[in-house]
Formats: C-alpha cells, structure tokens, sequence
C-alpha cells in the first residue's frame, strides 16, 4: 500500500500486541480485512528473509531492522463485492487488485503497486 509505519519494539512486546497495532493502523483503509485475517507475510528487508508468527517475539525483530508487509492473494479471493471468486468469473491474480493494472517486471518476483 505504500505506507511507512514505524514500530517501536520498546511498546510492543508479543505477537499478539503487534497484530492488534496492525489491525487499528488499518482500520477503516483497504486491506483491513486481509491484516485482520493474518493473509500478510512480514520480511526482512536486507536479507529477504521471511518473518514467522512462529518464531518467538523476541528473536522475530531487532532495533533499527527494516521489516516490509505484503498482503497475499491467492487463488480463491473474496472480491470487494464480496463475492468469491468462481469459474463464471475469472480473476487475473497478475493484475493488481485494486485497479487491475498488470505489472511491468516477472510476476515471480514480490511486486509493489
């Protein structure tokens, strides 16, 4: 979504207090629903690596570290008019979701829109 939020690990101390912080920093924007579901993955920005729910709290993170969110899509997708995804209508999953604009570098690879 483009956005930056800082999070100050002195205040938040648990998986549990991470994800309430995340759900009102999206409450009432687009993508609430997916954070509220747990369908994003965290990573490490210099090494690409993923962060886990189940590594412990307290080896997931360290001070000055860079995280990046991304939502996942999947196959089966609940569209906006909350409707499910059938063979009557197909849904182009390399498209972006929101304005259905198809991305100009490998889909392999982690897209920003």
């Amino acid at each position: 979504m483009g956005r930056i939020a800082p999070v100050h690990l002195q205040f938040i101390t648990s998986w549990k207090a991470f994800d309430t912080i995340l759900k009102i920093i999206f409450e009432g924007l687009r993508g609430y629903g997916k954070v509220k579901r747990k369908e994003f993955v965290l990573q490490e920005r210099a090494t690409s690596r993923d962060i886990s729910h189940v590594v412990p709290w307290l080896s997931a993170f360290r001070p000055g570290q860079f995280v990046e969110m991304s939502l996942v899509f999947r196959e089966s997708v609940v569209l906006e008019d909350g409707i499910s995804n059938s063979p009557n209508r197909t849904l182009d999953l390399n498209l972006c979701p929101n304005c259905q604009t198809k991305p100009d570098t490998d889909v392999s690879l982690d897209i920003s829109w």
